[in-house]
Parts: structure tokens; sequence; C-alpha cells
């Protein structure tokens, strides 16, 4: 039981993945026929979102398993970096999808067939609401878990998603009540939410993969915190892990490298011996 336990846990961010890809599918098959059915520009595109949203759990799924392939001989370094390529992508899929639902919101405001109202559809929607909540809290535990920049991804975009669908939900409701376009302004909004949302994680995952300043203060962060006096040389950033080279006049403690392993964080020691002890081996060789 303990065994299952700990497998289950150990591939927390694929089963995410599966279980994020199957409520996306059911999510958007929902919201794309209620769109039809209510002629509700905003409804259908949250519905097509969603099904990107399942294309990227299928990615997302592929890019925790290969990351988590051990280091071979051509990659001694392991596939870390691979999340974030699929991050990347994620996040230029999500935007296109905000640009196509402030696209069709535009085309819509200026032509706005009447939307037809039904009050089962606008509890289902609300219920797509609380799934996508439920998503948000199951992403952020397999990110605990399993601190993988795709699982943050997907974190992001379930939040995200939930707004959408609730400001989707609340226009619906008042276009059953109000002859002005209230739809597409409402996808105007969202649309715009997201195309924002994801572009700023966009260039922030396009930085770290060209390199930026967070690793550096990753492991000063660390250092600082294990209180290791030590200058940094230089580090590299390998997705999963960070190596970083530092001088210092003493050998790593045990419990120092351990704690600094449990942080994802590998580090090669230059030792340089402190003024007194040159001094000392200075004057020992002129006796």
């Amino acid at each position: 039981m303990e065994e299952k336990k700990t497998k289950w846990l150990n591939n927390i961010g694929i089963h995410s993945q599966v279980i994020g890809g199957v409520s996306n599918l059911i999510l958007s098959i929902l919201k794309i026929y209620v769109g039809l059915f209510t002629n509700c520009i905003s409804i259908l595109s949250d519905g097509y979102n969603n099904m990107c949203d399942v294309i990227g759990n299928v990615g997302g799924a592929i890019g925790i398993y290969v990351s988590k392939k051990k280091p071979t001989k051509a990659y001694p370094h392991g596939y870390g970096r691979v999340e974030e390529i699929v991050s990347l992508l994620l996040f230029i899929v999500f935007t296109i999808v905000g640009g196509l639902f402030v696209y069709n919101s535009v085309e819509r405001l200026f032509f706005h067939p009447p939307t037809n109202f039904a009050w089962w559809s606008f509890i289902a929607l609300c219920v797509t609401v609380v799934v996508k909540i439920a998503l948000f809290f199951m992403y952020g535990v397999a990110y605990k878990k399993d601190p993988s920049p795709v699982l943050k991804a997907n974190k992001l975009d379930s939040l995200m998603d939930a707004v959408v669908t609730l400001m989707t939900v609340l226009g619906y409701l008042a276009s059953a009540y109000s002859a002005y376009p209230i739809d597409p302004i409402i996808g105007i909004i969202v649309g715009t939410m997201i195309v924002v949302s994801m572009m700023k994680s966009l260039i922030k995952t396009f930085v770290s993969l060209i390199g930026s300043e967070e690793p550096y203060e990753t492991l000063k962060t660390a250092l600082e915190t294990h209180n290791i006096n030590a200058e940094i040389v230089s580090v590299t950033n390998y997705g999963r892990k960070i190596e970083g080279v530092i001088t210092i006049n003493r050998e790593l403690t045990e419990e120092e490298s351990t704690l600094l392993s449990q942080e994802n964080i590998v580090v090669k020691t230059v030792i340089i011996p402190n003024k007194e002890e040159k001094n000392y081996d200075e004057s020992k060789k002129a006796c």
C-alpha cells in the first residue's frame, strides 16, 4: 500500500495531466454544445479554449515524462529543460486562443444576433466554474509535490479559465435581460485578460530559457539560508536542478550538501584557503 502511494506521488504530475485532460475534454464538449444551442459567442469561445487545454495537458504529460528520464551520456544533466520548452509552447497556444477570442468578439460586436437563454445551460456553466476552481487547487497540490513549470502553467491557466467562465456566465445572464450586445463586450474583456496574462508568462518563460538571474538568486538565497559563506562563480539552470560553482575556504559538510540537494541544487566547490592560513603557509615556506 505504501509502495503504491509512493509511486503515485512520484508520478503525480502525469496523473494530474490525465485528470485535467479528461476534465477539460468534458468541459469543452459541454460548452461548445451550450454555445451552439444559445448562439453565444463567448460560451463557444470558452469551449474552444478548453479544447486547447486538452492539447496542453497531453503536451504537459509528455513534457513531465521526458523530463524525468534518467540522464544519458548524450544528456548527462537530464531532460529537465524540456518542461520549460513545453510551458513556452503552452503559453503561445493560450495567447493565440485569447487573441482569437478577442477577434471573434469584436466581429460579433458589429453583428450580434440574439442569444437564446435557458436556465439549464446557466446552471451547467456555473458547475464548470466550480470544476475549474477544483482543477486549480489540484494543480496547486501537484506543484507542491512536483515543482514542474508545466504544472505551474496549468495552475495559472485554470485560475484564468475560472475567471473567464465566470464573466461569461454573468454576461450570458445579463444578455437575457438586455438588448445591448453584452456578450461580445464580455468576450473582448475576457480575451484581453487572457492575452495579457499569458504574454507575461510567455516572456518570463522565454527569459528563463535564454538565461535569467533567477537561478543565481535561488543559489544565493540557499547559501544564505544554510549559513554557507561562499562566493558564487557560475550558475547553470538545468530545469529541475541548478548546478553552481562556488569558492569557499573549506569543504561542505554532508548535512549542507544534503540540504542543498533537497532544493535541487548541486554545488561544485573550489577550495580557497583564508588569509590567515595562506600567510601561515607562506611564512612556513620562508623558514
